[in-house]
């Protein structure tokens, strides 16, 4: 046994093996991640959290991306879906334009009315209406990630979308933390949701859908104990909103997110 041991020794002064700490590596694998992240510089700041009272892990408090936002108005006044996309896709690297995403990427179609029963699509897959002008409506999560892959695969086809509906408070602000961007849906003032007085009949399953009165697409681009940071298509720069406040306007409108990694 002791033979092993000076063997050990020997070979760990031999072949110069790094001996840092686990919590250092953590600190050194997060920073270097969030550092190479698209689009830019990130802030960050971490702190050690005991775990089974022994072992020590690095959980950043505070996350920043470099995030450019984009405005909505004036092309697309019903249009923050595409213009959140826009916004996660030029950080990524790519450019591309909020009209282009919303005329030729994201699937639309019109509400109908025969006999005076008004038909539409279901907004889970499909826009509704067009988000140029007061007839836009809105498209959640399912069709947003189909759109952004079909832009994917349109160019190098090296990055995927992927619906994280349902994502909780620690998951949302893990995906930020590792430097990727949440497209989320909540409700325009963080408030309770609202819906409009009529709606009409889902072409696809014949049930009567009433859409929501105050939703609306937003970037969730930061974070800190309190609170996150988000590129709003309505307003320049970055807002910051409490932590409840979003999470309840998220909770609201269903917990639909969209990420692309």
């Amino acid at each position: 046994i002791v033979v092993i041991a000076v063997w050990m020794i020997a070979l760990i002064v031999a072949t110069g093996i790094n001996t840092v700490s686990a919590a250092e590596a953590v600190s050194e694998s997060t920073t270097e991640k969030l550092e190479k992240a698209q689009g830019g510089s990130v802030e960050v700041e971490m702190e050690q959290a005991q775990s089974n009272g022994a072992e020590t892990e690095q959980r950043a408090t505070q996350v920043l991306l470099d995030v450019d936002n984009i405005l909505q108005n004036p092309e697309l006044p019903n249009g923050c879906e595409a213009t959140s996309l826009a916004i996660v896709l030029n950080y990524l690297g790519y450019t591309v334009e909020k009209t282009e995403l919303a005329e030729q990427y994201i699937p639309s179609g019109a509400l109908t009315t025969v006999s005076g029963v008004t038909y539409g699509p279901d907004p889970s897959g499909t826009y509704v209406g067009n988000p140029a002008d007061s007839t836009g409506y809105y498209v959640l999560a399912e069709g947003l990630a189909g759109a952004a892959n079909g832009y994917l695969k349109a160019h190098d086809g090296k990055m995927v979308a992927t619906n994280i509906s349902g994502a909780c408070e620690e998951e949302l602000a893990a995906k930020i933390e590792s430097g990727t961007p949440v497209i989320l849906w909540t409700t325009m003032y963080f408030n309770d949701a609202q819906y409009t007085q009529y709606g009409w009949v889902l072409e696809e399953t014949g049930e009567y859908y009433v859409p929501y009165a105050n939703l609306h697409c937003v970037v969730l681009v930061g974070y800190d104990e309190e609170d996150f940071v988000l590129c709003n298509p309505l307003q320049d720069g970055t807002q910051t909103v409490a932590k409840t406040d979003l999470m309840h306007g998220y909770s609201e409108l269903g917990m639909c997110a969209v990420v692309i990694e």
